[in-house]
Parts: C-alpha cells; sequence; structure tokens
C-alpha cells in the first residue's frame, strides 16, 4: 500500500473504535501534507501522460508507479479501512480497476483507482462529478442501464493523490465478446437489438442527468456478472503475484551486487538474500504451471459469457448489457466543441469543429448497431490509409468522405472551410461519389442477406445518422422504433449462434483429449 511508514504503522492498527479514528483522521492529514509537499514537485509534463506508450500491463513495474502514475496495491490490501483487494482486473491509460470485497456487505465490486498528477485528479473529480449527477437524477439504481457507482474516497501514495471509485461488478466488456470468433465476429440480428435497446435506455437516463457521454463503443458497454466470484481463483492470482514480486526483487538484488560498491556486510546480506529467493522461486515453480492455464481460462469465461448473453436474450428478453466509463463525458451545457470520442463513432459536428451536444451520442449508437453485426465499422478512415501517412486533418477530410458517401452532402449550415473550398467540395480528397448507406451496409454486414432485413435496419439507422444533429431523435424517441421489437427468424438465429458456440466448445475438449492421448 502507501510507501510512508506512518501510513504502514496505521495499516496495523487496532484497539478501541475511538482511538482507531483519531489514528485514522492522523493518517489522513498525514498523508496529505505527503501529497501537498510532493504536487510542488510535479512538473507539468510529469503526469505520466506517456505511459501508454510504454507500459504494458506488468503489476511489478516500478516506473508505472512513479510521479503521474499508478497507485501500488496488492492482493490483501485494505482501501478506506473497507475494500480489500482481491486481484487486478484491467488498467487503462487513466487508472486501473481491481477486484475488492466488500467487508461491509460482503459483496464483491470493482474498484476503479486513477492516476496521481494534477490532470489525473482533475479528470477524477470531473468523472465522480458525473456520476453523482446520475445517482441524484436516478436514486432507485436497480434495472438501470448504466454502472452505477457505489462510493468513491480518495488514497493517497507517497506521490500525491489518486481518486477512487466503486462500482457494481461487471463481467466483459461486449467488445471482448463480438471479435470472439475470428473467423464470423457479431452478434445475431436479435441479440443486436436486445443491446441496442439497453443502451438506449442508459442514454435516456444519462441524458435525463444533463451528460453527454461523448465515448459510446462497444469497449464500452459491459456484461453483468454471469458467475460469483472465483475464490480459488483469487489465491492462484494473489501467490503468482507474490511469486513475480520474487522475481522482481531477486532481480534487483542481482543489479545491486553486479553494479559493486558495496562493502563487506552488505555484500554478504544481498548474497543471502539471492540465495534465499532462488531457493523460494525454485520451491514455487507450479504456481507458474497455474499461469500457463490462465488463456484457457479466459477462453472459458468468454463462452459462458456468450451463452448468458444469448439465452437471457431468448429467456428474458433482456442483454443485461449496461454503459460504463464516464471519464471523457461533460455536462450537456458545456461549451463542447472539441474533438471526443474514438475516432469511428465521433459525429460529423465534432469533426468540423460545431458545438456538439446529446446528439453525438446517437450517433455513436447508429455506428455500433452496424459494428455489433459484423465486427466492421461504419465509418474508418484508417482503412485508406495503406502507406500509414494520413495526419490528422486528412484522416478526418477521408471520414467526412465516407460519411458523403453512405449519407449525402453536409448542410451548407456546416460547412467548415478549413476542409471544404468555396464550391464545398472536399479540398483533400475532391470529389465525392454518393453510394448510398444500403450499398456501404451490403458491403460491411453480409450476413444480413435479407432485403426486408436490411431494409428495416436502414429504416432504424437513418434518422440517428442525420448529418445535422438538430435533426436527431433522442434516445427515448428512438426506443419507440418497431426495429428493435423481435422479428420472426430472430430467436431461431440466436439458438443456432449458440449451437455453434456449444459446438466449438466440444470441438476444444476433442482437442485437448487428442493431446493428452499417448502416441
Amino acid at each position: 500500500m502507501d510507501s510512508s511508514p506512518v501510513l504502514r504503522r496505521a495499516a496495523r492498527g487496532g484497539g478501541r473504535r475511538v482511538k482507531k479514528r483519531k489514528r485514522a483522521a492522523f493518517v489522513q492529514a498525514r498523508a496529505q501534507e505527503i501529497a501537498v509537499a510532493n504536487r510542488d514537485d510535479f512538473e507539468e509534463d510529469s503526469s505520466g501522460s506517456e505511459s501508454d506508450e510504454w507500459y504494458e500491463g506488468d503489476e511489478h513495474c516500478e516506473y508505472a508507479f512513479n510521479e503521474g502514475g499508478y497507485y501500488k496495491t496488492k492482493p490483501g490490501d485494505v482501501l478506506n479501512q473497507r475494500y480489500q483487494i482481491r486481484k487486478r482486473m484491467g488498467w487503462g491509460h487513466f487508472s486501473q480497476v481491481y477486484l475488492a470485497n466488500d467487508k461491509d456487505s460482503d459483496e464483491h465490486v470493482a474498484l476503479k483507482i486513477l492516476k496521481t498528477g494534477e490532470d489525473y485528479v482533475q479528470a477524477g473529480e470531473e468523472e465522480r462529478s458525473y456520476h453523482e449527477a446520475i445517482n441524484k437524477s436516478i436514486e432507485n439504481s436497480e434495472g438501470s442501464n448504466i454502472c452505477r457507482m457505489l462510493d468513491s474516497f480518495d488514497v493517497y501514495s507517497n506521490r500525491g493523490k489518486h481518486i477512487s471509485m466503486v462500482f457494481e461488478r461487471m463481467s466483459l466488456s461486449i467488445y471482448e465478446l463480438l471479435n470472439f470468433s475470428e473467423e464470423e465476429p457479431g452478434f445475431p440480428l436479435g441479440v443486436v437489438k436486445a443491446i441496442t435497446k439497453e443502451v438506449l435506455q442508459g442514454l435516456t437516463e444519462l441524458h435525463a442527468a444533463n451528460l453527454v457521454h461523448t465515448d459510446l463503443k462497444p469497449e464500452n458497454l459491459m456484461l453483468s456478472s454471469i458467475e460469483p466470484v472465483n475464490l480459488e481463483e483469487c489465491e492462484r492470482y494473489k501467490a503468482l503475484y507474490e511469486f513475480r514480486e520474487m522475481q522482481k526483487d531477486l532481480e534487483l538484488c542481482q543489479e545491486k551486487l553486479e553494479k559493486g560498491g558495496l562493502n563487506k556486510n552488505k555484500k554478504k546480506r544481498v548474497k543471502q538474500r539471492i540465495a534465499k529467493l532462488t531457493a523460494k522461486i525454485d520451491e514455487n515453480q507450479d504456481v507458474v504451471r497455474e499461469e500457463d492455464n490462465q488463456e484457457d481460462s479466459e477462453n472459458e469465461t468468454m463462452k459462458k459469457a456468450l451463452q448468458f448473453l444469448g439465452n437471457s436474450v431468448l429467456e428474458e428478453g433482456k442483454a443485461n448489457v449496461k454503459i460504463v466509463d464516464l471519464g471523457t463525458a461533460c455536462f450537456a451545457n458545456d461549451k463542447n466543441d472539441y474533438e471526443i470520442g474514438t475516432r469511428n463513432y465521433r459525429g460529423p459536428e465534432c469533426i468540423l469543429g460545431i458545438r456538439f451536444t446529446q446528439a453525438i451520442d446517437i450517433w455513436a449508437v447508429a455506428c455500433m448497431v452496424v459494428e455489433l453485426l459484423d465486427g466492421e465499422v461504419l465509418f474508418d478512415p484508417d482503412e485508406e490509409d495503406e502507406e500509414e501517412e494520413f495526419d490528422n486533418e486528412m484522416r478526418n477530410s477521408v471520414h467526412l468522405k465516407q460519411i458523403m458517401e453512405a449519407l449525402g452532402k453536409i448542410p451548407k449550415h456546416m460547412i467548415n472551410r478549413e476542409y471544404f473550398n468555396r464550391k464545398n467540395e472536399l479540398l483533400l480528397v475532391g470529389e465525392v461519389e454518393h453510394k448510398g448507406l444500403r450499398e456501404i451496409l451490403q458491403d460491411k454486414v453480409p450476413r444480413l442477406d435479407d432485403e426486408e432485413d436490411l431494409d428495416n435496419l436502414i429504416e432504424f439507422l437513418k434518422p440517428m445518422l442525420e448529418i445535422d444533429p438538430k435533426k436527431r431523435p433522442t434516445a427515448a424517441q428512438m426506443l419507440e422504433h418497431e426495429w428493435l421489437k423481435p422479428g420472426k427468424g430472430d430467436d431461431g438465429d440466436i439458438k443456432m449462434w449458440l449451437e455453434d458456440i456449444l459446438y466449438e466448445e466440444e470441438d476444444d475438449e476433442d482437442e485437448e483429449e487428442d493431446d493428452e492421448t499417448p502416441v
């Protein structure tokens, strides 16, 4: 946990409740002193902003936990005197997410801990305010299609403050499930309808709280938890973590010895430490063998999640999907005219520097529906960048070209002379051939070979893909659309899809048996 000796001593504390309260208050005050003292040392560009370029997720990489970096915690640590860390579930540029046991409720939760550094602290405080706005707007979280914040607090390392938020535990992202099969990515039409309906329901809640998500995509949709936490797996994770820590410690001791400059006694102690660590590592090699089975375990979890998703739609008419990650959200009444979100789901108003509204989320939903059907994004400027030479301006121009090919001309009142000439032609790419949405979708979604299904999909997408954001419907209005209702063949398609997953599972088991058969 925290590297301060004061904090370590306090963490071992006991005694009466009053004594513990006083000690906790002292620890908090001392931690804040540390944070303020270190804050003055921060340089503007030392906030860990380059970490996404080099960091590959190693929990034992000390550099990742330096100035402006992640918060260092490990299995068994207790944060805020309440949340006991089980294991890390994931990491991103801004934060790490841990599985933790809430000692008050004995429930498992997801604990998101942001990096330190002024920019990350500010981003965390903003994200927390968005969740508070949602919780205030809709108090009853039951049936919500947003992953709701349950609690929040701050933790302190010797580098400063880390914003921490507690969420309900989810399972896998829709993006992971979408691309489970490399040969046939995507979901059956009935599953896509169920997911889309729940995304629109989540957006209705979000927009009612006066928020814009700005980054809706399959990665930011998650399936609800599908099974209890496997405590044995958590123990294996803890054992592996401790094993890797020993390896790291051994590596540092060896480097210290090789570097030289140690007196006789120090050299002796380092050698003894090396011998002890080497013996322990040799004794625990079975822990590494457990790690080799991790990929199979992840594959099995994904199959379970896919089956849960398909059966939920068949039996309950629900996908059990929630919108997550408000890290780049904003309030709708802010002056929002900057580039937002992930490229492929970005609306034309954002590309053209026009102030965006909640309608930007509606555009993203339409783009996402196409991707959920076949794994192909609707607009992708990079697919035309064969030489990988596009700068942002060129990428924006090609993006606008693709939008115009599918949907027609950009309205005159939205034209930006940075990209268009006086004839309203794109400067960098020239004349644009209008193909129409039907032709684009026939190429992007070949599995939708039924004309009626394609017509119905186009009818659903077109209002959300209005180039002029003022003409787009709200999420609540889109929830009334006929397309969201189950079609005649939807259940049959889902059942066939589930059978394919089951057969693939049986094939995998046969392969394992063949591998184990002695020659």
